[in-house]
C-alpha cells in the first residue's frame, strides 16, 4: 500500500536543481513574484508556492536571498549566473525552510515538496 510518509522520505533524498542567490524584488504577484538578479540585471519570475525567502525580515528588506526549484523559475530577460544554480537534495530545501519559518514549517514544506514533485513529474524534468 502506498504511504505518503514513504513518498515524502523518498522525495527528500531526490536531487534537484535549485536557484539560490541574492535578488531584488521588482513586483509581487498572486502566482509569481518578479525579481531582478543584481549582479547581471536578469529578470526572473518565480512561482510563489515553491520558493523560500531566506531572511527573517521578509517584509522590511528589498534585497534578500531566495531558493527555488528551477522548474518554478521562468527567465524573462538576461542570464542567470552559474553560481546561482545549485544541485542539492530536496532535504537541503527542507532544512532552509526549517531555519527561516515557524513551527508549521514541516506541514508547509511537505506540501511544497509534494507540489514540487508533481511539477517535476508533469514536466518530465530530469537531471543528467
Amino acid at each position: 500500500m502506498f504511504k505518503i510518509k514513504d513518498y515524502i522520505k523518498a522525495e527528500l533524498r531526490e536531487v534537484r536543481e535549485f536557484l539560490q542567490g541574492e535578488v531584488v524584488i521588482v513586483r509581487g504577484g498572486f502566482l509569481r513574484t518578479t525579481y531582478r538578479i543584481p549582479s547581471t540585471g536578469a529578470i526572473i519570475k518565480v512561482k510563489n508556492s515553491i520558493h523560500l525567502k531566506m531572511t527573517k525580515h521578509k517584509y522590511t528588506q528589498i534585497t534578500y536571498p531566495i531558493i527555488a526549484i528551477m522548474t518554478g523559475v521562468k527567465l524573462v530577460s538576461g542570464d542567470i549566473p552559474d553560481d546561482y544554480i545549485i544541485v542539492q537534495p530536496v532535504s537541503y530545501y527542507r532544512d532552509i525552510a526549517d531555519k527561516y519559518y515557524w513551527n508549521y514549517c514541516k506541514l508547509l514544506t511537505n506540501w511544497k515538496i509534494k507540489e514540487m514533485a508533481l511539477l517535476v513529474k508533469s514536466q518530465n524534468y530530469h537531471l543528467y
